[in-house]
């Protein structure tokens, strides 16, 4: 029966529960940048809304899987960024927007969850990444997503040339 110094049960040690924490939390940055980028069809009449759909359930479960890293760890430290004020500021005012705002429409309230969002994403991300591997992970999932988001692009400037496509 696994135990640590003092007797107690240690079901798994903490540094492996937050390296396998950061691994889902890759892998759902991961299936996040594929999302963003391929999910539409030609039949799509809002490409946008399952875009920010996709973001706006993915963000939270990255964000709250990070955060409870933290809490299994038993410490909260972010990494030191030059940006992490900047994106501090920028959230607290789409905050105090949000709550001035004359009418809480469900455009308001939408924007402002894909602004929490956006700012939860940078803090996860700037946390996450610290090692080499897991910025190559990152930086070729979004090179292979804009190359095949172009020669979806080409396909629609030029039709006429992507017949022998098949489209």
């Amino acid at each position: 029966m696994p135990g640590n110094n003092n007797g107690e049960f240690v079901f798994m040690d903490k540094n492996a529960v937050s390296k396998w924490i950061d691994g889902i939390v890759l892998g759902l940055i991961v299936l996040l940048l594929v999302s963003m980028a391929l999910l539409f069809t030609t039949r799509t009449t809002d490409t946008n809304l399952f875009k920010e759909l996709s973001m706006v359930f993915l963000v939270p479960i990255c964000f709250f899987a990070f955060m409870a890293k933290f809490l299994i760890k038993g410490r909260f430290k972010l990494t030191s960024s030059p940006l992490n004020i900047p994106v501090l500021i920028f959230m607290a005012i789409s905050t105090v927007s949000f709550f001035t705002h004359p009418k809480l429409m469900f455009f308001s309230k939408f924007t402002y969850i894909k602004y929490l969002c956006f700012g939860g994403i940078f803090f996860v991300m700037a946390n996450l990444i610290r090692t080499r591997a897991q910025l190559k992970i990152v930086l070729y999932t979004m090179a292979v997503m804009a190359f095949l988001c172009s020669v979806y692009g080409l396909i629609q400037k030029y039709p006429d040339h992507a017949k022998w496509l098949g489209f």
